[in-house]
């Protein structure tokens, strides 16, 4: 990232705030989804979420309905010694 873009401001969505159906050791979590904007207040034009905002609303415009979903990406790591490593299990990239 440029330095002119090093000082952004998350803007918590409250809509997206969400407790967690699963607790650890009697602790609850929750999670909540923040839009990133420049210091001035803007939104950030490199934001997924303003990205598709905006597509959404161009869309809408044109007389569709965007509809979207998420796509996970996520990776299987070893373990050595009961511990985990940052060796991956295997190097197929994408799951």
């Amino acid at each position: 990232m440029r330095i002119e873009e090093s000082d952004m401001i998350l803007k918590p969505d409250l809509d997206t705030y969400q407790i967690l159906p699963w607790d650890v050791a009697a602790e609850r979590f929750a999670r909540l989804i923040c839009d990133v904007h420049r210091p001035d207040g803007k939104p950030f034009e490199g934001d997924p979420r303003y990205v598709l905002k905006r597509a959404i609303q161009a869309a809408a415009k044109k007389g569709f309905m965007m509809n979207t979903g998420p796509e996970l990406e996520f990776f299987f790591f070893k373990r050595k010694d009961g511990q985990a490593t940052l060796i991956p299990h295997d190097f197929g990239g994408y799951f």
